[in-house]
């Protein structure tokens, strides 16, 4: 279930920004040039909770503001709740939101999508001299795949357990923090594996990783990448059964670094902004409704597990 606590302020009015801005080189342009301070919609808290949002101070919000800010991470009921409160105001909105917007969006209501992350990533990896391999040879690939997971969001912790037992972390390359198996036993075990699952140990790909510094990371990752058959591209909280709006980011576009082919764990409007660009991947899907933790655990475990025996890798 996604714990909700309640909004009891006003949304910041404040210039577009992304989570990078404090140490990329380089801004998101035009936005601010065009709409200035707006207020910026925040679905979510960085302290893992969603805000559950006022209907009148929304709808007051939409009524005072033609134009507003909208972060990634809305779920459906934040989405519905913004685009009804346009409708019933009637007068031309417009919403710059950093991800796309999967419904059916009112006649005056224009939304402009910004994939900011997906753009300062871009603008980083444009100052390397990193060029693309067109002649790779799988008999030259060292690990059959690599996976980072350091941080331990939902999902990420318990498929690196599951992968442990299978015995596909000992020949791939992977990243991870120190994962106590008691931490992350499944909520319904109908297959008993919470009796036979192992801790693992901090694990690092070549240097420290650092989240928020892409300039030196793509000195490390895309090389380690490149080593491999394929490359596991994971996203965030693949484990709610419900849809949310995550945005492109980092976790997404390192496999497209390299010509290496990616698996993709993504959820469906990134799969489809990612597709719009004319990325290609073989997605498997997030956690679908009614699929307990330990079935989604299982699915996914199964997919890597037939690319693993796959030599080379039989990927469209």
């Amino acid at each position: 279930m996604t714990p909700f606590k309640k909004l009891d302020k006003n949304f910041p009015i404040e210039n577009y920004s992304t989570e990078w801005d404090s140490w990329c080189d380089y801004e998101v342009p035009l936005v601010n040039k065009k709409f200035g301070k707006r207020p910026f919609l925040r679905p979510s808290s960085i302290y893992g909770y969603w805000w559950q949002w006022d209907k009148t101070l929304i709808e007051k919000t939409i009524q005072q503001n033609s134009v507003i800010y909208l972060r990634h991470a809305s779920l459906d009921y934040h989405i519905n709740l913004l685009l009804e409160a346009c409708k019933k105001i009637g007068a031309p909105r417009i919403i710059v939101s950093d991800t796309n917007i999967r419904a059916n969006v009112p006649e005056n209501v224009r939304v402009i999508v910004v994939p900011g992350l997906a753009y300062q990533f871009s603008r980083c990896f444009a100052d390397t001299d990193i060029k693309p391999d067109f002649n790779r040879k799988i008999d030259k690939c060292k690990y059959p795949f690599m996976l980072m997971a350091s941080s331990q969001d939902n999902g990420r912790p318990r498929l690196l357990l599951m992968l442990k037992k299978l015995g596909l972390l000992e020949k791939c390359l992977y990243s991870t923090s120190s994962i106590s198996s008691k931490d992350f036993l499944f909520p319904e075990d109908d297959l008993g594996l919470n009796q036979v699952m192992t801790s693992l140990d901090k694990k690092i790909i070549g240097k420290e990783y650092i989240k928020f510094n892409v300039k030196t990371n793509l000195d490390i990752i895309p090389k380690f990448i490149n080593l491999c058959n394929f490359y596991l591209a994971i996203d965030s909280n693949g484990l709610y059964d419900h849809n949310i709006n995550w945005q492109v980011s980092e976790k997404h576009l390192w496999g497209y670094t390299t010509t290496v082919p990616v698996i993709s764990f993504w959820c469906k409007n990134t799969l489809e902004q990612m597709q719009n660009w004319g990325f290609k991947t073989h997605n498997i899907s997030m956690r679908q409704k009614n699929e307990t933790i330990q079935e989604t655990i299982t699915r996914w475990s199964k997919e890597i597990l037939f690319y693993y025996q796959t030599n080379p890798p039989f990927l469209i």
